[in-house]
């Protein structure tokens, strides 16, 4: 008999034998346990051997992903499964599917997926937004909450304050000049983050502040696109040698120049802090206490232009979404207007102080975030542990997602889902609103601030201006066409701001002059 023969007999033979088999039958095992508990992922579309699902989506990705997962939640049921890519998703149509899993199982729904080319290419994930959880996010978190908690974001008030004045007479002087508007309003969204970020306002979108933060910002959304880049596709591309990586090139070299600005940007607010001449912000707070947070330069110059994108273009989309409601419902702009001119009158404008005098007001304002979420799926999550919920089997790794959509429609919650009706928040007070905002661990930092943002932005132009069509005769715009992204707009928007009384001009003259005195100081 040969070596290799005998060699066999020892191996295969008893006991060898045994153990072979035994190890086999347990492999199997578990394999079978695995395939049966997959069967039980929630219901969904029809799972293809080699296709995902994007060809059963009834809707074209590019009218906005949501709508076909909102129609598979009507057919399937509140959690549903499907493949993007090879990619499992899971979908929660309901807040308390999203409660039940990103806040009361938190610590294992609080991670993000991997996102190679936006995330680890292009800023070493250190965006908080895309930031896997762990020890380097609680560091950013812990910043995020001490700069824009409710406490915190109270000292920014004054600023909003003094912006919005500046805002309003940009509104007054240039009513005939429609397209300029929007312009106006992004300027203030701009410049309230960077008096958060770094405690210095803007003038213009030319400033290179903003300049910078925004190309950042433009690559960034654009390295985000599904189907981009092959390689979050087929992941074990990452093991080629780097030279023939090729879609790395172009996130590098951004990667250099982004690193550059921000750094440039965090030491501009040191050589002010140098001179005493700094005002309080996230950035103050962060190089003061850079050792407490636990962030290096690197990583704090990344926090510190967290708020810029979630920030600045969310409230502008929200606002933009406000006035096409406007247009749409006169009535509620007409009742909003009432109540104003009765807590308020007409010799002065609306301040934080009247907010709790204003229910309707702030009605209107919850509604205007339910009607159309400017995220309609929020930023997705990854959970990082194998669970089931309801009966159904949730693996490890599975890309899980929050259809604000779908939450913002359902019609048991909020009968007449597409109705404009801020009237729901005044019947039932306990109604949700802040779950566009985001559930659990990763629920928006700057919410706080956003809500003063848009209260002073709403009470102040409805006090002080009709919102009308562009022509009497004018088509209004479709809420339901979009554009955008991860962040969606109205596609069409066009209208017009009439002073609503000779006395507007004197009142919003007189208040903006005092406020260039407040603001020169953060210039």
């Amino acid at each position: 008999m040969s070596s290799s023969n005998v060699l066999s007999v020892t191996i295969l033979g008893s006991p060898g034998r045994s153990l072979a088999l035994a190890l086999v039958a347990s492999w199997c095992l578990r394999t079978l346990a695995y395939l049966i508990r997959v069967r039980k992922l929630p219901p969904g579309p029809r799972k293809h051997v080699i296709m995902d699902n994007r060809g059963d989506m009834p809707y074209p990705m590019k009218e906005g992903t949501w709508k076909s997962f909102d129609h598979w939640h009507a057919k399937f049921g509140s959690v549903i499964s499907f493949y993007l890519g090879r990619k499992l998703v899971i979908s929660l149509g309901t807040i308390q599917a999203a409660t039940d899993l990103f806040e009361k199982k938190g610590s294992i729904y609080s991670s993000r997926p991997r996102n190679i080319v936006a995330g680890e290419i292009l800023c070493r994930n250190m965006r908080g937004l895309g930031m896997p959880y762990g020890q380097r996010w609680r560091n950013w978190r812990s910043l995020m909450h001490a700069s824009m908690s409710v406490e915190a974001s109270s000292q920014y008030k004054p600023l909003q304050d003094a912006e919005n004045k500046l805002l309003l007479r940009d509104l007054l002087q240039h009513q005939n000049e429609p397209k300029s508007l929007s312009g106006f309003i992004r300027r203030f969204t701009v410049s309230v983050v960077t008096v958060v970020s770094y405690g210095r306002r803007i003038k213009s979108l030319d400033d290179h502040l903003a300049v910078a933060q925004h190309k950042i910002d433009e690559y960034f959304i654009r390295a985000n696109v599904p189907g981009r880049y092959l390689v979050e596709i087929f992941p074990i591309l990452t093991r080629l040698p780097k030279l023939l990586q090729w879609w790395r090139r172009e996130p590098e070299e951004h990667f250099a120049n982004d690193s550059k600005l921000l750094l440039g940007l965090a030491n501009e607010v040191k050589e002010r802090m140098k001179k005493g001449i700094a005002y309080p912000s996230t950035a103050t707070r962060a190089l003061e206490k850079q050792g407490a947070f636990g962030l290096n330069d690197l990583e704090t110059a990344y926090a510190l232009s967290s708020p810029f994108g979630a920030g600045s273009g969310t409230t502008l989309s929200t606002i933009d979404f406000f006035l096409v409601a406007m247009l749409h419902y006169p009535q509620v702009m007409k009742k909003a207007q009432e109540e104003l001119d009765s807590v308020v009158g007409r010799d002065r404008l609306p301040e934080y102080d009247d907010a709790a005098s204003l229910p309707y007001l702030q009605a209107l304002i919850k509604e205007t975030m339910r009607w159309r979420p400017i995220a309609p799926i929020a930023v997705p999550h990854s959970v990082i542990a194998d669970d089931t919920y309801e009966g159904k089997f949730i693996p490890a790794g599975t890309t899980v997602l929050a259809n604000l959509f779908s939450m913002s429609q359902n019609e048991e919650m909020f009968p007449e889902p597409n109705k404009f009706r801020p009237e729901r928040y005044l019947e039932n007070p306990s109604l949700p609103h802040n779950f566009v905002f985001g559930f659990g661990r990763r629920i928006c930092p700057g919410m706080h601030v956003a809500h003063n943002s848009l209260f002073i932005l709403i009470s102040r132009i409805l006090w002080a201006f009709d919102v009308l069509p562009i022509t009497p005769d004018a088509k209004l715009p479709n809420p339901d066409k979009t554009e955008g992204g991860i962040v969606i707009r109205p596609a069409e928007l066009e209208y017009r701001l009439v002073a609503r009384s000779k006395g507007v001009d004197a009142v919003i003259l007189a208040e903006a002059g005092k406020a260039e005195v407040q603001l020169a100081a953060y210039d």
